[in-house]
């Protein structure tokens, strides 16, 4: 098994499903809502925990190589980014939990490693 490159401390942050991204702007637009909204998913990782949840995802463990020069990047800086949601659930929009979405990603990847929807495909399965 090879090591993965990832600094020991990382600041957190929060991601957003592909999926949740097109729900959440059309949910904006048809409610005509005004003023700033974040989106992503509530739950936050740092590095590590976040490529360790892929990793689950996948079936498999993931290890880290101990931080080197090669770890050193601006995207692992040590303080947190997270982008709170709550106005956007209070008013009524629910984001999924970043496990779930990203078991469904890999398992969908997994079943047709080259397949890609059409934009109508897509479409049809973000609103039913």
């Amino acid at each position: 098994m090879r090591a993965v490159l990832g600094p020991e401390r990382s600041g957190k942050r929060n991601y957003t499903w592909v999926d949740d991204a097109g729900r959440f702007l059309a949910w904006l637009g048809l409610t005509k809502k005004n003023g700033s909204y974040n989106g992503a998913s509530a739950q936050s990782f740092d590095i590590r925990s976040f490529l360790s949840l892929l990793g689950s995802a996948m079936g498999k463990t993931v290890s880290f190589e101990s931080e080197n020069q090669q770890c050193k990047s601006r995207y692992y800086r040590e303080e947190d980014f997270i982008l709170l949601t709550r106005k956007a659930s209070r008013e009524g929009f629910t984001f999924t939990d970043t496990e779930k979405w990203m078991r469904q990603e890999v398992e969908s990847y997994l079943m047709n490693p080259d397949r890609i929807p059409n934009s109508q495909e897509y479409a049809n399965s973000l609103f039913p």
